[in-house]
């Protein structure tokens, strides 16, 4: 069975770009601190026209260094946030489904999920409410 990584795309992908605009926004707070650090120096009176195109080209190299780590990082959190969405989402959406089957009067299945899913006592719970209707459904 092929898996579908986006269960519940709105979810996934408000929470995917969440966790890379905040990355982002870090990287912008202290990138620029430090950018802005060396190009306040820079116009210090005392310091030398040598002086200030080396400060200048360290700060070029650091905006640099620093759009690439943040493309790196970026990659890599979406990546994050793909796999913990979706490790939080499967479930939860098994469970609604489980659920509107319940309300609808059918009498739906235990409720399995995965030995590593995150929401394992929610079903284990679920299963005993299912449980307990059915023996008051008999009664």
């Amino acid at each position: 069975m092929r898996r579908r990584y986006f269960v519940h795309p709105s979810f996934q992908i408000s929470f995917i770009v969440s966790l890379v605009v905040g990355l982002l926004l870090v990287l912008v707070l202290v990138g620029g601190t430090g950018i802005g650090t060396l190009i306040y120096v820079s116009h210090i009176p005392y310091v030398t026209p040598d002086q200030k195109q080396f400060l200048f080209s360290k700060a070029r190299e650091l905006f640099a260094i620093l759009g690439f780590v943040a493309g790196i990082l970026s990659g890599c959190l979406a990546l994050f946030g793909l796999y913990f969405s979706f490790k939080l989402t499967g479930p939860l959406n098994r469970i609604e489904i489980w659920l509107e089957k319940l309300l609808r009067g059918q009498t739906p299945p235990p409720l399995l999920v995965r030995p590593k899913d995150e929401l394992r006592e929610m079903t284990s719970l679920l299963n005993e409410i299912r449980e307990k209707m059915e023996g008051v459904r008999k009664v």
